[in-house]
């Protein structure tokens, strides 16, 4: 079994939505929400709200940090573009794209446009000038599409496309040179009051029982998603269940490859 993570890179501080949007006070209530559920404890609550006063967003390099040590070969996505709670700027997303490239990680863009071709390539060059990559990979935010989104990245010079969310019955197509590589489980989908909203052990549970239908079934790959925001320990069963994964992977002789290997072969 072949083992591909990802990282969405939604938000690089606090700062950037003060005064832009209201994920800040929306914030606060989701949490409380979750209080109120006895989905977290107290003190995870103080923690999460500590870090909007801290600004406490970015876990981007601790997050590399255990990936290296772990030899999980991961990618980043970014987006070029200003909408939907994505605030920070193309010079903020620059350093940590050339200080993840220099640590041995792949990046890609976590695009907003999937109705309008136009700014979708802006998002592609905007993205190609910052990294200095010719070709690289695409997941829309929200993982939205509309009716003609696929005849879009296939128009604009991606290696691929992992936008869909497939648990079961997986399958990695190709059309012309784009690839469609669905992932699998997202620690949104776990972990989120109006989701399935899993314990950890729950989590383990149903994340064993994923992979081990996906042995069954001889399915050569099994793709995750993490936000780096929450490998953070005021996201307690996020960040353990991240952990966990690798451990569990490493211990069952799976292999970490990324997106660029799989498309390569």
């Amino acid at each position: 079994m072949k083992i591909i993570i990802s990282h969405d890179v939604d938000h690089l501080s606090v700062k950037e939505h003060i005064f832009k949007d209201l994920i800040i006070p929306k914030f606060f209530v989701w949490q409380f929400i979750e209080f109120y559920k006895w989905n977290i404890w107290f003190m995870e609550l103080l923690n999460r709200y500590k870090d909007v006063f801290l600004n406490k967003w970015n876990n981007i390099k601790n997050l590399q940090k255990f990936n290296l040590e772990n030899w999980v070969k991961a990618t980043y996505f970014f987006w070029m573009d200003n909408a939907l709670w994505l605030n920070y700027s193309r010079k903020q997303a620059s350093y940590f794209i050339h200080y993840l490239i220099k640590n041995w990680a792949d990046v890609g863009v976590h695009w907003i446009n999937f109705n309008n071709l136009k700014r979708l390539e802006r998002e592609f060059k905007n993205f190609q000038e910052i990294s200095k990559v010719e070709k690289f990979w695409i997941r829309n935010h929200y993982l939205r599409q509309g009716k003609n989104t696929k005849e879009y990245i296939e128009k604009s010079w991606f290696l691929f496309d992992t936008t869909d969310l497939i648990e079961e019955n997986y399958e990695i197509t190709k059309k012309g040179e784009l690839y469609n590589i669905p992932f699998q489980i997202m620690d949104w989908n776990l972990f989120n009051f109006n989701q399935k909203w899993f314990n950890l052990e729950e989590a383990k549970k149903y994340t064993i029982n994923l992979l081990e239908n996906a042995i069954k079934n001889n399915q050569e790959y099994f793709s995750i998603l993490i936000h780096q925001r929450y490998f953070s320990d005021s996201f307690k069963k996020w960040k353990e269940w991240y952990i966990w994964f690798v451990k569990y992977c490493k211990s069952n002789n799976y292999e970490f490859i990324n997106y660029k290997k799989l498309c390569e072969k």
